[in-house]
């Protein structure tokens, strides 16, 4: 269903379209692409490695009208890791296998012993080294790194808590679930804003599934 808001008129008027697709087309044959929104992953993670505190701020875009900020921090200690012989190579570096149980899921990491950074991706960290592949069990969840840059004199700034909802674990999860499900496609053009929302929603499938 396609809801096309004129803001100049005040007036709300709904299309029907057969798919995402089609309402797609419409953008792209408009040459709106540029303005043209899916509502996506924009969880940010900083990590304080001092304290083991990972902090999580996400934008809920799926109410393009009433848009919410939201913050979660958390204390995540190192994880449970179990090592493997297996070996191979990423971006050019000897990586070993490494193993772990997190929140429900089982993951299989590859790290470098050539870059002694204990972090990853998400919220894993604990290694001796920089880890550069990893997945879950069931190959839902991948993380592969596609390039490296060592940055020099970057201060890294965080947002203004008052900015944001801060919320539990518990909160953050269900406000995750409804954005995901929730999806939206947008663009606009003048004073006139195009939405479509998708009558059957996504099956969400959380990434810590307990």
């Amino acid at each position: 269903m396609l809801s096309q808001l004129d803001a100049a008129k005040n007036t709300t008027k709904e299309i029907i379209y057969n798919s995402f697709h089609d309402f797609a087309d419409v953008a792209v044959d408009d040459k709106r692409l540029s303005e043209f929104t899916l509502n996506r992953e924009n969880a940010q993670i900083l990590k304080n490695r001092k304290e083991n505190l990972i902090t999580t701020t996400d934008l809920d875009d799926s109410d393009i009208v009433s848009k919410k900020l939201y913050l979660l921090e958390e204390k995540i200690p190192p994880q449970q890791w179990q090592f493997g012989e297996e070996e191979t190579e990423i971006l050019g570096y000897l990586c070993q296998k490494a193993v772990c149980h997190f929140r429900g899921r089982d993951y299989t990491a590859w790290f470098t012993l050539d870059i002694p950074i204990s972090d990853g991706p998400y919220k894993f960290h604990g290694l001796p080294g920089l880890i550069l592949m990893m997945e879950d069990s069931e190959k839902m969840f991948q993380f592969t790194a596609i390039g490296l840059e060592q940055l020099a004199n970057v201060e890294i700034v965080s947002d203004n808590k008052k900015d944001f909802i801060v919320c539990t674990p518990q909160q953050y999860s269900m406000v995750k679930k409804r954005m995901q499900e929730t999806n939206v496609l947008y663009y606009s053009q003048g004073e006139t804003l195009f939405v479509s929302k998708r009558r059957i929603p996504i099956v969400y499938k959380a990434i810590e599934a307990e």
